[in-house]
């Protein structure tokens, strides 16, 4: 019984108190950033929703492109013969021992 006092009127030491604090959810982050009007036109906020739209738009076409000449380099080096150059994980572990 004296020892579960003990145990629970032990204060945790400064290490775990870091570790606690590196633990805890950093609410500042998800504030809103409020600029004065002249640092929003320094900064260059976008006041036209379609230009947002149509970045949105580019990155997901040059995403898909990267995707299929991806695919497409992994389609040609998986052929099976001299000129073979990818490998799957299991292969090349067999190789290397």
């Amino acid at each position: 019984m004296q020892q579960d006092l003990k145990i629970k009127q032990k204060t945790p030491d400064n290490t775990v108190q870091k570790e606690i604090e590196g633990i805890r959810v950093q609410t500042s982050a998800l504030k809103e950033k409020i600029l004065e009007p002249w640092q929003r036109e320094i900064a260059g906020v976008i006041k036209d929703p379609s230009y947002t739209f149509y970045a949105t738009i580019m990155k997901q076409a040059n995403l898909n492109s990267t995707i299929k000449y991806l695919d497409e380099i992994n389609t040609i080096g998986s052929k099976s013969g001299v000129s073979k150059f990818v490998y799957t994980e299991k292969k090349l572990s067999i190789n290397l021992i």
